[in-house]
């Protein structure tokens, strides 16, 4: 397991180095392959108005990549694989997310007719993606992206809850259409800290340029989930982890929202039974939680499908090359 640190300034906090040298950590080295431009798709669960998802595309645009966004409507976290099958797609009820879009429009379309780059489907982060892939993709760029990136999520996604994890679902039904996926995942403070948001979009940017970097195709078997450790960690490592069980966001059956201590947390009053989370432990070092938890930057490999397809080494194997690269 690579756990070499990233070399940068020492700093209060991750979000410190970040904002103070976003992209020194990740930029192409003279001996690095050449630069590449990708046609990528960027979606989240976290709706269309997300700081984290706005902020990534400018960050990619920046970098001369071409970028396309089709997201939910309204944060829809926790929804996994979610498809309204065979629901008409509606017009939009409730505001999006940050008033993106209003009451009366249209369920799916750009968020500004002038800028047909960002579009929202007033349905689940699956649907969107979907969409994304299949008509905005070809609208903008005649084909099917280069690049599928979900997220950054807010809020890191870890060990057991991946199958109810939206920003997953994105990048597993990507990778079963044999499009290369990254998902990025951070934490929870970006949705309330514009600053955090944008310096988790430059760094996440410079670290898909650096994975993408030079000639041949990317794995499309065999994708990336990421997780950027919380504020407060010192300068991070980047490591090779293993997806494992660890997590923070564990569902549980709670007989009574208002007194489980998540629901206190959120100050609900209702008495009714419903889900909540808890942490859950992991069982050993390389497990990705263990990484974020140790305030490294977690890296782990993930599949599409569900069958145990040796196939998939030769993936793993493609990208294990590229990520290297993430090391000095």
């Amino acid at each position: 397991m690579l756990t070499k640190a990233i070399a940068r300034p020492l700093c209060r906090s991750l979000f410190a180095c970040l904002l103070t040298a976003p992209l020194t950590t990740f930029v192409l080295a003279a001996d690095d392959p050449a630069p590449r431009k990708l046609d990528i798709l960027l979606s989240n669960d976290d709706g269309v108005g997300a700081p984290n998802l706005l902020a990534l595309a400018d960050a990619l645009r920046k970098s001369g990549h071409r970028v396309a966004v089709a997201a939910p409507c309204h944060d829809a976290s926790g929804s996994g694989a979610l498809v309204h099958l065979l629901r008409p797609v509606k017009a939009v009820s409730k505001d999006c997310r940050g008033g993106t879009v209003k009451v009366g429009a249209p369920g799916y379309g750009p968020v500004d007719a002038a800028d047909p780059s960002v579009q929202y489907l007033d349905g689940s982060p699956l649907m969107a993606a979907i969409y994304g892939i299949q008509v905005l993709a070809e609208q903008q760029w005649q084909k099917a992206p280069d690049l599928v990136v979900s997220g950054p999520n807010e809020g890191n996604n870890t060990g057991l809850v991946l199958p109810s994890s939206g920003t997953l679902a994105i990048a597993t039904h990507a990778l079963q259409r044999r499009i290369p996926a990254i998902a990025i995942s951070a934490d929870r403070a970006t949705r309330a800290d514009p600053a955090a948001a944008a310096a988790v979009a430059a760094y996440a940017a410079g670290l898909i340029d650096k994975l993408v970097a030079g000639d041949g195709p990317l794995p499309d078997s065999v994708g990336l989930n990421i997780n950027i450790p919380p504020a407060g960690a010192e300068a991070p490592a980047v490591a090779e982890s293993r997806v494992g069980r660890g997590t923070k966001y564990l569902g549980v059956f709670a007989p009574n929202l208002s007194e489980d201590p998540l629901g206190k947390r959120f100050k609900l009053t209702t008495t009714d039974a419903g889900i909540s989370v808890r942490p859950f432990r992991p069982d050993a070092d390389d497990e990705e939680e263990a990484v974020v938890l140790s305030g490294r930057v977690a890296i782990s490999y993930i599949q599409g499908g569900y069958d145990a397809d040796a196939d998939n080494r030769a993936g793993i194997e493609a990208w294990r090359k590229r990520v290297a690269r993430l090391f000095p």
